[in-house]
């Protein structure tokens, strides 16, 4: 009842402590996001992510560590930082040189363990109770596409690193340690991926309008937004927000497919009901989540509220950002399989979208229209998650890390380099890079 009376006394300022649920509650929800956690290390149909190294985490972050060491942490990578990859790299590469791509999927599977944690904290006093808390915050180890692209790998840990920032500045860390430790993960995340500059204004408010520990964060993320700017090289990559202009139809087609569309039904089920019924059909399916939104949030209370908005406003508008850096070509949707061509973009908004309905469902009212719609809304989530648990076959397309790794060290005698190949083989880009032999013939 007092934090009833804190929201409505204060309204609009998101002001309550973030805190953990206590006792039982926090029992099972830690071990409900350690679950969905060990679900993201099974194999799956196409193969077993942990047994292959991804691209660019060989390619790029493996290699220029092996070579750099420490100094790889400042190291610009396609004009920007990419802090928390490089520094789980450097950490994996300690451990035997055979089990380091399995460490770098359970490292990024742990990542986002952490991340889900901490939004649960966030989501806590808004929420209806602790169990849709938990269903919220769990979506940064549960939401359906994050089994697709993103799986197993450090290369697309930024897209959960930005919902996190965004969900930490929203919290109020008010106790020492976790505002040290959340300050410490916000400050990973706006140093791993420039679409987390965009919330600078959101931090110079929470700073402003926080006190004592809790102002901490904001201005720590400050702090590190400044750090990166800084290490910008701006002329790395080209951006065309013309797009919106010449092609509206197929730039909105875009934002409520990979928005809303994979967010509440997944990627597979979107696919496979294009390719059944056709593109135009399928997106009149996003009157659910439209209900859920609209009714749901009109019963909740002006804070919670005000959060519920600002997650699903937020996911299209990462998404517009980030499609703005696309090429449009290689991701029009004019054929089914193309929902999955950069899946990695759905990720994000995948995440906030996703919350947002779960906080709004939470609030919906007891008559059976509502009681039916948060029904098939959650359902549809759970069968989402379940479809795309498939996995992505390119994430296991080619030699394994153990066989990769054998066939180097043979190449190593007699040298001090050899070169290496990542998954996916077959694909027009060549993921190999040249690895030292001091780092490849370690025990």
């Amino acid at each position: 009842m007092y934090e009833v009376a804190v929201q409505r006394r204060t309204p609009r300022k998101l002001l309550l402590e973030s805190r953990l649920p206590r006792g039982g509650p926090l029992a099972w929800s830690l071990a409900g996001i350690a679950a969905f956690t060990a679900l993201l290390l099974i194999p799956r149909w196409t193969g077993w992510t942990l047994e292959h190294l991804h691209k660019e985490d060989g390619q790029i972050f493996l290699a220029v560590y092996t070579w750099t060491g420490l100094g790889s942490l400042i190291e610009p990578y396609t004009g920007y930082l990419h802090a928390g990859p490089r520094a789980l790299t450097a950490a994996c590469a300690q451990v035997p040189t055979g089990a380091f791509a399995a460490c770098i999927g359970v490292g990024s599977a742990g990542f986002r363990m952490i991340l889900a944690v901490a939004a649960l904290a966030v989501f806590m006093p808004y929420s209806k109770n602790w169990r849709w808390a938990l269903a919220a915050s769990a979506l940064f180890v549960a939401v359906p596409v994050g089994q697709q692209e993103a799986l197993g790998n450090l290369t697309n840990l930024r897209w959960f690193c930005d919902a996190a920032a965004l969900i930490l500045l929203l919290g109020a860390f008010r106790r020492p340690i976790p505002a040290i430790g959340s300050t410490l993960i916000a400050a990973i995340c706006v140093l791993s991926d420039p679409l987390a500059l965009v919330l600078i204004p959101l931090a110079l408010w929470r700073a402003a309008t926080l006190t004592g520990w809790a102002r901490v964060l904001p201005i720590g993320y400050l702090a590190a937004s400044i750090g990166h700017i800084v290490a910008l090289q701006p002329g790395a990559r080209t951006a065309d927000i013309a797009m919106y202009f010449r092609e509206p139809v197929e730039m909105v087609t875009q934002l409520l497919v990979r928005g809303p569309m994979v967010a509440q039904f997944g990627q597979n089920a979107t696919e496979l009901a294009i390719k059944l019924v056709g593109l135009p059909i399928v997106t009149t399916a996003l009157i659910l989540p439209a209900i859920v939104l609209v009714r749901g949030t009109r019963n909740l209370l002006g804070d919670g509220r005000l959060l519920a908005i600002i997650l699903t406003l937020a996911g299209l508008v990462f998404l517009g950002g980030t499609l703005i850096f696309a090429d449009l070509e290689m991701i029009r949707l004019t054929e089914y399989w193309t929902v999955g061509q950069a899946s990695r973009y759905s990720v994000l908004p995948g995440i906030l979208i996703g919350q947002g309905i779960i906080l709004a469902a939470a609030n919906l009212s007891r008559i059976v229209f509502d009681r039916l719609a948060r029904g098939i809304t959650i359902g549809v989530l759970i069968l989402a998650f379940v479809a795309d648990s498939a996995g992505d076959p390119w994430n296991t397309r080619g030699p394994t890390w153990a066989e990769t790794v054998d066939k180097a060290r043979h190449e190593c005698v007699g040298r001090s380099v050899a070169r290496v190949q990542m998954t996916p083989t077959g694909v027009p880009k060549n993921w190999s890079a040249d690895i030292p032999c001091r780092w490849l013939t370690r025990p």
